[in-house]
């Protein structure tokens, strides 16, 4: 095996812990042994052994650190001359199993370091707890010392006491001191029943206001919860307010629209009318002046039969040149005939057309107007059933009744002396109404009337 000047340098560290170790036991023993003698000693000696004690400690400190100074200069000068010995090659041939036992060396001095390093501290602690013991010692015999003059005082007062005074007058003194102990011990036996009592009652009280402060932190979370339930609800009821309104003005509107439309109907109606009668009366002209037409034919046809011979040539000229345009006029007042016929159906077909529509809108006007008169009788019932008063039946509910006294009474003296506070109970009333009133408007729309039940 072949070691570097770290190695070198790492095992004569370990030796010198070794020598420390060999150089520094007699010293620990020696210390142990002084340490006996002052723990055998320290319980019956005073405050100055106490002294002796610590200037041993501290004797015993100072060797311990002369020791360790002198182990440190010799291991140094071991370092340096093995140092000097090493070749200029800088490597030494070492032997496996010295290293081995080197390793075993250093750790026995290690582990002997540790045992002690607990040595020491068990030490300590030891000559901590003899300093505080012989402290404990000399306050303790100081004490008993003071307690010991105090009872020589008063020994000599009580026998300068005895006399003074005759056996007599101390008989009466104790007599007189057993009477007042008698009233002192009456006294304070009523003063403690009293206390007792009075301790009774206390908790009495405080049971019973337990209890009441339950009920109340009860009611108080009940009261808020209505409080939220009436919260959402009364949100709700907005929202169907708004639903509500909106429908009422769409209905409005469509109501405004069917009358425009009613209006523009019968005007269209009339004006229809007119040109039926307008119609009616070129149909008769027309009839009138076909009629003359073929009475003038007929004439002109009788008349052509007994004329003169001489006359017919003319005449079949004049025959043929003449109906050629009353045949014409025939044929355009039988068209115009025929297509103011059929102008005259359209136009009935879109009366009876716009009749139809008119009968629908009449009828959901009809079926609008009931609704909303539903719902106003509705409403009147539901005013007329809040007027109603409740009838209490039983305790919970009397007791319930008194609660709501009060907090009518509460807030009476809100709204008297609060101003704020009876705008928000004023706001509150009609959110509540117009809520209601959007519900059974929404109840009563044209979207819900299929399923649609008074309350």
């Amino acid at each position: 095996m072949i070691l570097t000047p770290e190695r070198g340098s790492d095992c004569l560290s370990n030796n010198k812990w070794a020598l420390l170790w060999s150089e520094s036991t007699p010293a620990t023993k020696e210390e142990k042994g002084q340490a006996r003698k002052q723990t055998s000693t320290s319980a019956t000696e005073t405050s100055q052994h106490r002294r002796k004690t610590q200037n041993t400690s501290t004797n015993t400190v100072n060797k311990t650190a002369t020791i360790h100074q002198k182990s440190s200069a010799q291991t140094e000068k071991k370092i340096r001359k093995e140092i000097s010995v090493q070749t200029e090659s800088g490597f030494v041939t070492v032997k496996e199993s010295e290293v081995q036992r080197l390793s075993d060396y250093l750790q026995e001095a290690l582990w002997r370091e540790e045992t002690v390093k607990k040595k020491l501290a068990v030490l300590t602690e030891i000559s901590t707890n003899l300093v505080n013991s012989s402290d404990v010692l000399w306050t303790s015999r100081c004490s008993e010392d003071l307690l010991r003059s105090k009872i020589k005082v008063l020994e000599a007062q009580l026998q300068v006491c005895l006399q003074k005074f005759p056996k007599d007058g101390v008989k009466k003194l104790m007599l007189q001191m057993e009477k007042q102990r008698g009233t002192y011990e009456e006294k304070a036996l009523v003063a403690l029943q009293k206390a007792t009592q009075e301790k009774a009652d206390a908790l009495c009280q405080a049971e019973t206001l337990q209890e009441a402060l339950v009920t109340a932190q009860a009611e108080a979370l009940r009261w808020q919860s209505l409080y939220k339930e009436l919260m959402l609800s009364s949100g709700q009821l907005r929202e169907n307010h708004h639903l509500s309104n909106d429908q009422l003005q769409q209905l409005h509107t469509e109501v405004q629209l069917s009358r425009a439309r009613e209006a523009e109907l019968r005007g269209e109606v009339t004006s229809l009318r007119q040109e039926k009668q307008e119609l009616q009366y070129n149909i008769c002209l027309l009839e009138e002046d076909n009629q003359a037409l073929r009475d003038e034919i007929q004439n002109l046809r009788d008349g052509g039969d007994e004329g003169q011979s001489f006359f017919v040539p003319e005449r079949l000229e004049s025959g043929d040149v003449e109906p050629k345009p009353t045949v014409r006029r025939d044929s355009q007042v039988e068209e115009e005939l025929r297509l103011t016929q059929e102008k005259l159906q359209l136009k009935e077909k879109e009366c009876e057309e716009l009749q139809t529509e008119l009968h629908a809108m009449e009828q959901e006007c009809q079926s609008s107007q009931a609704r909303l008169s539903q719902c106003r009788d509705e409403l009147r019932q539901l005013s007329h059933r809040r007027r109603r008063p409740m009838l209490c039946s039983s305790w919970w509910r009397i007791c319930l009744f008194f609660l709501l006294l009060l907090a009518v009474a509460g807030v009476a003296m809100l709204w008297s002396w609060h101003p704020p506070f009876r705008e928000q109970v004023e706001v509150l009333c009609a959110d509540i109404e117009t809520r209601i009133e959007d519900y059974l408007m929404e109840m009563a729309s044209p979207q819900n009337s299929g399923c649609f039940r008074p309350i």
